[in-house]
């Protein structure tokens, strides 16, 4: 994934900047982005095992309000054919 995902679309000027590049990588991927395989816990909460059901559980939550509102934003700004599907 650092290869074929981030480093060939990033230009490397210098071993420092090389290092600076896979140091972002590694902690965006173990630290900032949710795994579906984890249930939408990064590794880092998975291997310190600090996901809980409660996180889950928000998580979920908020997925399900923020498609509500998508939902809602598109009934809003339809041409009104989407009012009668509901």
């Amino acid at each position: 994934m650092l290869k074929t995902n981030f480093l060939k679309s990033e230009t490397l000027r210098s071993l420092q900047d090389v290092e600076r590049k896979i140091d972002f990588f590694f902690t965006e991927h173990n630290e900032v982005i949710p795994r579906y395989q984890f249930q939408g816990a990064t590794p880092k909460e998975k291997f310190l095992n600090t996901w809980t059901k409660s996180d889950l559980q928000k998580m979920t939550d908020g997925l399900a309000a923020a498609v509500d509102k998508r939902i809602q934003e598109h009934k809003e700004v339809s041409c009104g054919a989407c009012r009668f599907i509901s």
